[in-house]
């Protein structure tokens, strides 16, 4: 079935885009520590752009599924508060913990209640720059976005719906705020797929998407939804029009790939203390390699340990308070 075969693509991608974003920031680390990587270091150009990945799905998927299976705006937006607040609190709240705990334990980190509390409600971008979890950044426009979209909903005709999620997301772009426009880019994936879920676009689309992904230095002044957005979109189309995966590592990957995000503030972290304690005699590629790695296999346990439990609890929660529909 398309809805399936949807979901499986998206799942994968969501892991590459969350492992271009851990590689990103360990590549950084290995070469701010001092063992410069060499055959990785291409990934300071384009890793980053994991994150606008990130940005075009979650604009698919919104259109997509609500599309498929339409929600309440409130059941909407729960859901995603289910989803995505739970392991965001936990991790932050370790965050301050262990600030409480050693104070110089974080380059740059100082426990602030104003910052912490900031962090928690998702809105300290705005006066902070970053979240307490640096990488959270990400989830407060991930947040603005689901408000933008539950409220959007109440308009009964889809297709006006979606011209009034647009109508802020465009606003934005005019006061100057570009990145939300990759949700756009989404919904229009959505929305093309929806009406023509055959086109044999996939391979030309991705293979495109990601060779200008990998040829960003040489797009270095260009702004960021030109850059990183757009083929960031081609993409995501060129992958939901492949034929869909039936590796199981590649789902559990995808699966687990919000954690393998998160963790990454904690696992780099730590792991260049000790490797520049110890001093490892290995070289940045290496080293790097192996942060990547370690980073991954803990988001998997974090998973398991934190992320599944809480949103199976928060789900229990809510729909005991009758927010959401039992499933």
């Amino acid at each position: 079935m398309i809805a399936q075969g949807m979901v499986r693509n998206v799942q994968f991608l969501r892991a590459v885009a969350a492992i271009m974003v851990v590689a990103f920031h360990s590549v950084g680390a290995a070469m701010a520590y001092g063992p410069h990587a060499t055959y990785l270091r291409f990934v300071l150009d384009c890793g980053a752009s994991g994150v606008d990945i990130f940005f075009v799905i979650s604009g698919f998927v919104m259109v997509y599924t609500q599309t498929r299976k339409p929600k309440s705006a409130m059941e909407f937006f729960i859901n995603r508060m289910a989803r995505i607040a739970p392991t965001y609190w936990a991790m932050t709240g370790l965050l301050i913990l262990i600030l409480a705990i050693h104070p110089s334990a974080f380059q740059h980190l100082q426990l602030n209640p104003g910052w912490a509390l900031r962090s928690f409600l998702f809105i300290s971008v705005p006066f902070d720059g970053v979240p307490m979890i640096h990488v959270g950044w990400t989830l407060e426009y991930e947040m603005l976005f689901y408000a933008i979209f539950a409220a959007s909903i109440l308009v009964r005709s889809p297709v006006w719906s979606q011209v009034a999620c647009l109508v802020p997301l465009a606003g934005l772009a005019l006061a100057g705020i570009v990145l939300p426009l990759e949700f756009v880019f989404g919904m229009i994936a959505a929305n093309l797929f929806l009406r023509h879920p055959k086109l044999p676009i996939g391979l030309p689309f991705l293979a495109i998407g990601a060779g200008l992904l990998l040829a960003t230095h040489y797009f270095g002044d260009f702004p960021r939804i030109l850059r990183w957005g757009i083929p960031s979109f081609l993409v995501v189309v060129g992958s939901i029009y492949l034929p869909q995966t039936n590796s199981r590592f590649a789902l559990f990957l995808g699966s687990r790939s919000y954690s393998i995000y998160l963790v990454q503030i904690f696992s780099i972290s730590a792991f260049f203390k000790i490797a520049a304690q110890y001093r490892f005699a290995m070289d940045g590629d290496c080293v790097a390699a192996i942060c990547i790695l370690l980073s991954v296999v803990l988001g998997c346990l974090i998973y398991e340990v934190v992320e599944a439990r809480a949103n199976r609890l928060a789900r229990r929660v809510f729909r005991k308070r009758g927010f959401v529909a039992a499933e």
